[in-house]
């Protein structure tokens, strides 16, 4: 099981989510109900386990972190191959949580999130560039329940100063997929190539995700002038429906969010193996796709698989047909350094 990165943006809110299989996230979880069992030496047996059994307590703004860390042991170290984790309804706080694998005799773990989960704002608890909640070195695991997790973004933005000082402390990165998504800065990997000995991104899956009114859709970005070589590969973005997004596709190579930025070197991240797949919805601005990579490192084997996407004022808001007046409000391509290969339909047009 490949590590799997997913950064969505410091500035986000409220998330759902469906289900996730096999894959290594960030989110924060607080549950309550409160019983478990099994048959004793049956490890066919069905184990639940309930968050509330471990004190967790719903609306009372108490910090249920250690109550969620107790019932995961005992979910991980089961005899029992099924495993059922049960965070019920009702408002829980928790902090930073690794939900940390082998469960050696586990091999269905299911977690059921049904209620509305708050990030703590106590960003001391955090460590800097750290994440929320971890899920790691787990197979089987299925997260389901139609939860909501809600990050608390804008509480924590007063505490960060990163768009002014390049050495700023940074906010947890909330590593979430199968989201809907908006208003917000989207679905970010990276930014890469930022700091000394960043390990490379692999393997990542993006799916069945929704952005509404969002900044970018699915976006990389990487900085100019890495201080290091490193790699983000074998990544690939499937299922996402867009509304009225300003970016719904961008690779970023020059990356600065800051008001100058003077740096000529190109980026260092070398980006290879990208697929876009049944991507379709609105764009708000007339350049849908754009994919600029870096001059030094050019991205390699870059596919675009149907993509479907039209001016949001156009008439085209389904993605099932083209600009309404025939072309001069149809959304366009933008590409440097890259040579994308084109499967299926595409709108916009290819780059050329």
């Amino acid at each position: 099981l490949q590590k799997q990165f997913l950064h969505f943006d410091e500035h986000s809110g409220e998330m759902e989510f469906t289900i996730i299989h096999y894959l290594r996230v960030l989110f924060f979880f607080i549950a309550s109900s409160s019983y478990s069992f099994v048959v004793p030496g049956d490890k066919s047996s069905v184990l639940t386990v309930d968050v509330r059994s471990f004190g967790a307590r719903a609306n009372d703004h108490r910090d249920n972190t250690k109550a969620f860390v107790a019932a995961w042991d005992k979910a991980c170290t089961s005899s029992s191959s099924t495993v059922d984790l049960i965070i019920p309804r009702g408002e829980f706080h928790v902090g930073p949580l690794r939900f940390s694998g082998p469960c050696t005799n586990v091999t269905n773990l299911t977690v059921r999130v049904k209620g509305h989960l708050k990030a703590s704002t106590d960003l001391s608890k955090y460590r800097s560039g750290g994440g929320w909640i971890e899920f790691g070195w787990i197979n089987g695991l299925t997260l389901t329940g139609g939860g909501t997790f809600d990050g608390q973004g804008a509480l924590a933005w007063p505490f960060n100063n990163c768009t002014t000082d390049s050495h700023c402390k940074l906010l947890p990165t909330i590593t979430i997929t199968s989201i809907k998504c908006g208003p917000g800065h989207g679905i970010s990997v990276g930014s890469l190539g930022r700091y000394p000995n960043e390990k490379d991104v692999k393997g990542l899956v993006v799916r069945d995700c929704k952005m509404s009114g969002t900044t970018n859709g699915i976006r990389i970005k990487t900085w100019a002038d890495s201080p290091g070589l490193s790699a983000a590969t074998n990544m690939t973005f499937q299922n996402i429906i867009m509304s009225n997004v300003t970016n719904p596709i961008i690779i970023d190579q020059s990356y600065c969010p800051f008001s100058s930025c003077t740096s000529s070197v190109p980026s260092k991240v070398k980006l290879s193996e990208i697929y876009f797949k049944n991507i379709r919805g609105t764009s708000s601005s007339k350049v849908a796709v754009q994919l600029h990579c870096s001059e030094g490192m050019p991205c390699k084997k870059v596919y675009l698989e149907n993509v479907h996407l039209y001016l949001a004022s156009s008439g085209g808001g389904s993605g099932k047909q083209q600009s309404s007046n025939g072309g001069s409000e149809a959304v366009s391509s933008s590409c440097r350094y890259v040579r994308a290969n084109y499967i299926g339909t595409q709108s916009p047009p290819p780059c050329h």
